[in-house]
């Protein structure tokens, strides 16, 4: 069903606010409101989610107003946003339900894609599903992110089935009722035509290996590692950074660990473009640096595996190199964080020093060990 526009009352209240006075329909009990300016408001009427609101106010029993919050859009009976209080007393319920939820379906042998970049059938997830982060787009940031997965269900279809074929040969199955994005937003399967454009991304993953269990670090190794760096047993440094580590479940390694995903990811950062060193006599510093959109996803990994990033700085510089050939000398902002603390430095040293399949370069310092940075 094609969404037409709102074309019922609207009056202004104060900036952000708007009403649908119930004489708009005979039986509305109260009026309604809806929180939006100028701008929202605009777009709040391309649909006929303020029809729902009025709706709402049929309720028995409601009080003051059928509301609408400004995250307002259409949805089942209420609109999505929308509240409503009622008095049993006077012949309400106690909770109007006033919650819509989809129930669109793709077909059980549909590729999904985990934020690590590997893909399942969709159909056999049930056991995973809710430890699973999955790739996702943000349609308004135009960015790829991660998300959750808050229950996993199948069911026989209540609408048809249809197969959608893009130019390019890819193919997914779905109910007809199931959205696509589009070029006009969010369409239903069942309303899209031959030629319509539709979002896809063309990154297939590789498909899911169960990983061994064996063990590829331990508190040994992390100990062994800690005294190569100069640092002395004795005292509570040790004890402490392995504490710390062992509360998040990171003193025991293992190939199927869920955190071993993001600590390859954080080595391969470390290893292009970051360093770490340990201060004399004192902490671990683990530095990235980079683009300040990247390194918001880099410590988002961080936080994670739960550990706590600064935030991101950036501060001009100004080099000279000297060649064989050449001098040369330029400006940049560079932008960074760090991570202040012995845990994440030792662990990514140790696993570094001990699995990595190429040789790193250990560079002199006071600081200890760290690795190039280029740039």
């Amino acid at each position: 069903m094609a969404k037409e526009s709102y074309r019922g009352p609207l009056e202004k209240v104060d900036p952000c606010c708007w009403r649908i006075p119930k004489s708009y329909k005979p039986g509305m009990r109260v009026d309604g409101l809806i929180f939006a300016d100028d701008k929202l408001i605009q777009s709040v009427i391309k649909d006929q989610a303020p029809d729902q609101v009025a709706n709402v106010a049929f309720l028995p029993g409601i009080q003051t107003a059928s509301i609408a919050m400004p995250d307002i859009h259409w949805g089942y009976g209420f609109c999505i946003g929308g509240v409503a209080a009622t008095d049993p007393e006077q012949g309400g319920v106690i909770c109007p339900g006033g919650i819509g939820y989809d129930i669109n379906c793709i077909s059980y042998k549909t590729l999904i894609i985990n934020q690590f970049g590997y893909t399942r059938r969709i159909g056999e997830m049930a056991d995973v599903a809710a430890n699973d982060r999955l790739a996702c787009f943000s349609l308004e940031q135009g960015r790829r992110e991660a998300t959750g997965v808050n229950v996993w269900f199948s069911q026989a279809p209540k609408s048809p089935v249809l197969k959608v074929r893009l130019k390019s040969g890819d193919e997914i199955e779905a109910t007809a009722d199931h959205p696509f994005w589009t070029s006009a937003g969010m369409v239903p399967l069942g309303d899209l035509k031959p030629g319509d454009r539709v979002g896809f991304s063309p990154f297939a993953g590789v498909p899911y290996e169960r990983p061994a269990d064996d063990v590829i670090l331990d508190e040994q190794t992390l100990r062994t590692r800690w005294r190569t760096e100069g640092k002395s047993d004795s005292g509570n440094g040790i004890g402490q950074t392995l504490a710390f580590l062992r509360e998040r479940h990171l003193t025991t390694l293992r190939q199927s660990s869920p955190a071993l995903p993001l600590l390859c990811k954080l080595l391969g950062f470390v290893m292009g473009d970051g360093c770490i060193h340990f201060e004399a006599g004192g902490k671990g510093v683990t530095a990235f640096y980079g683009d300040p959109a990247d390194l918001e996803l880099i410590r988002s990994d961080v936080q994670a595996l739960g550990f706590t990033p600064s935030r991101v700085y950036s501060r001009e510089r100004t080099h000279a190199i000297q060649t064989s050939s050449a001098a040369y000398e330029f400006e940049r902002t560079e932008t960074r964080f760090k991570v202040v603390g012995s845990g994440l430095a030792l662990l990514l040293l140790a696993w570094a020093l001990r699995w990595a399949r190429r040789p790193i370069k250990r560079i002199a310092s006071r600081n200890g060990w760290r690795t190039p940075r280029s740039g």
